[in-house]
């Protein structure tokens, strides 16, 4: 290497240090037979991890978490999860109102999570910010603070907000298997799929304004 150029020889300096990680991660699994924390999964997406499910169908996942916000009318907003492994839940709070400042200038009035996010982290920062709704589902038998009317449209807003995930991750948006070839690629890939359902509901929302126009 001492031959190489400034570029090329930095390039292979940062490959040996990869593959250096690489054989101490293959070491511990081999010596203890668990995995490291942070075990890379994928040589051009070094972002990517397991992802702890806990469900039937799918007990893990890998790849990157994200960040999908469902707003009033059916839009979406959402961008990579600025922490990579899978417990995030507890703390999901710090991540979306953020975003949400960022892309709408203030706060929401209501939040709907699922049960995951029923942690004091959440409901600290959701009354520091002055969330009016505070629409967290509760473990256990605990409740929401809120009135049925409130509940109800909690419920109705957390189902879409599933459906709308479901919408990103449809194969004609690539959202689920992006063709890319770097990290951010992939970031890029995932905001045009958010980009497509979100202009296929924008023209949705202009016809029937159309139609309904035609009809007065």
């Amino acid at each position: 290497m001492g031959g190489m150029s400034t570029t090329a020889r930095v390039q292979y300096e940062e490959e040996l240090a990869l593959y250096r990680k690489m054989l101490d991660q293959i070491k511990i699994w081999m010596k203890t037979g668990f995995h490291p924390s942070g075990k890379i999964i994928s040589l051009w997406y070094q972002d990517a991890r397991a992802i702890t499910r806990g469900k039937a169908a799918r007990a893990v996942e890998f790849g990157r978490r994200w960040i999908i916000t469902l707003l009033t009318g059916g839009y979406i907003i959402g961008r990579p999860c600025k922490k990579v492994g899978s417990d995030t839940d507890g703390k999901i709070a710090r991540e979306v109102l953020p975003q949400f400042k960022d892309v709408l200038g203030g706060m929401p009035d209501m939040f709907v999570y699922d049960r995951g996010g029923d942690e004091k982290t959440n409901h600290r920062l959701l009354k520091q910010a002055k969330v009016q709704k505070n629409c967290i589902f509760r473990k256990g038998k605990g409740k929401m603070d809120v009135g049925p009317i409130i509940f109800t449209y909690a419920k109705r807003e957390r189902a879409l907000s599933e459906a709308a995930i479901a919408t990103i991750k449809c194969e004609k948006y690539n959202f689920n298997k992006p063709r890319a070839r770097s990290g951010a690629s992939c970031v890029t890939k995932g905001q045009m799929a958010i980009l497509g359902a979100n202009v296929t509901r924008l023209l949705r929302d202009l016809r029937g304004n159309v139609q309904i126009a035609v009809t007065v």
